[in-house]
């Protein structure tokens, strides 16, 4: 007999977001839900952001359609300073450089 395998690990990859719409939410509220849509683990340290001056609690608006995952990141994280590096499903958030060094693509 075929075993029900446990639910399949979503390809983070392979996701996109049909439409996004945010309205001056708090980026704290939009990061939960996104990682209890996805199953992505946020490492955030607050210590360092603190020290950057940046606030989790700062309200972020964005309007996508079809994005992906780091797309969708991309474009919260960056209204707040922040940028991010993922490696599977563990997601690093941190203080953009503020040389205004371009990320790289």
């Amino acid at each position: 007999g075929t075993a029900q395998q446990p639910q399949q690990p979503i390809d983070l990859d392979q996701v996109r977001f049909g439409t996004v719409t945010v309205r001056k939410e708090r980026l704290s509220v939009v990061l939960r839900k996104v990682t209890q849509q996805t199953g992505l683990e946020l490492k955030i340290n607050q210590a360092v952001l603190r020290r950057a001056g940046i606030s989790l609690d700062q309200r972020v608006s964005v309007d996508l359609t079809n994005v992906s995952v780091d797309e969708l990141l991309k474009a919260l994280l960056s209204q707040a300073g922040l940028t991010f590096q993922r490696e599977g499903k563990v997601v690093t958030v941190r203080p953009a450089d503020r040389e205004g060094t371009p990320a790289r693509e």
